[in-house]
């Protein structure tokens, strides 16, 4: 085993045009014709977690407001965000419609970027001398390339990937236990979806937990401080757990360390939403 890896992650964004390659991913005889990219996958999903738990449009489109005017607002406290725009929830649910039930203001940037994360095994660290973020737990799992052959509201890729992170991080209650979470967010009701497949609450409970705003910047443990990918990253750097999740003292992940914690995961998600993966950080081992 290596005792030191660098990992790198890049996107250009800027060259080609990304929706219609991820149009490519599905599958290419029924699917790929009515998919239209990662909005058209995303807004599926939103349609079949709403009508499976009955959840009120008006709230559920109140809280996904809330969460980008947050992130919106977070921007500006984070020095490498792509995005720094005031809105208000009325702009926000006002916006146009993508796919529907998402609007603009509920989607993240396309734009370029890169991402560094050293790996380094213990013995390695100590020798190196530098404070590090120590990874906890890794959870990764998979699930059927057909989009329409997984359940994708209880989503067991999601589920399963962070109950192996948290039993390897000795986590059992996620809300009393983590700090800070940087919540996998290219779309502001796939957040609420996670927080559900991650523990925060119970399932179709995200829009109350939301607006209620435990999970916000002076709640216990605070979802995606610096914004996420509402506001900043492309979409490909796959070091992105270890680059985004910050627990106190760390600078990692664009944006100042983050004081309030000392434990947090970071999730990412690919593939045609089949594949999910969490690393769960912390400033001890």
């Amino acid at each position: 085993m290596a005792d030191l890896v660098l990992a790198v992650g890049h996107e250009k964004m800027n060259e080609g045009n990304s929706q219609a390659t991820m149009t490519t991913v599905a599958e290419p005889f029924y699917q790929r014709y009515f998919i239209s990219g990662a909005p058209g996958v995303f807004s599926m999903q939103s349609q079949m977690w709403t009508a499976r738990f009955g959840l009120s449009e008006e709230k559920i489109r109140d809280a996904a407001a809330f969460i980008s005017v947050t992130h919106h607002d977070s921007a500006f406290d984070n020095p490498y965000a792509h995005v720094k725009l005031r809105v208000t929830m009325d702009d926000v649910k006002n916006a146009r419609v993508i796919t529907y039930p998402i609007r603009l203001l509920d989607v993240c940037p396309n734009s370029d970027g890169a991402c560094a994360v050293i790996f380094a095994s213990e013995k390695m660290a100590k020798k190196i001398g530098k404070k590090g973020a120590w990874v906890r737990g890794v959870g990764y799992r998979g699930e059927e390339y057909y989009f329409g052959d997984s359940d994708k509201v209880v989503w067991q890729s999601a589920i399963q990937a962070a109950r192996q992170a948290y039993d390897q991080a000795g986590i059992r209650n996620p809300r009393k236990e983590l700090d800070v979470a940087e919540v996998y967010n290219p779309f502001t009701y796939q957040e609420m979806l996670f927080y559900e497949c991650f523990g925060f609450c119970d399932f179709g409970a995200s829009p109350d937990l939301v607006l209620k705003g435990p999970l916000r910047e002076k709640g216990n443990c605070p979802a995606t401080p610096p914004g996420g990918r509402s506001v900043r990253t492309p979409s490909a750097p796959r070091p992105d757990p270890g680059g985004r999740s910050r627990p106190a003292g760390h600078g990692q992940g664009g944006g100042p360390p983050d004081p309030r914690g000392e434990t947090g995961p970071g999730p990412c998600n690919g593939g045609v939403d089949q594949f999910n993966g969490i690393m769960i950080l912390g400033s001890k081992l």
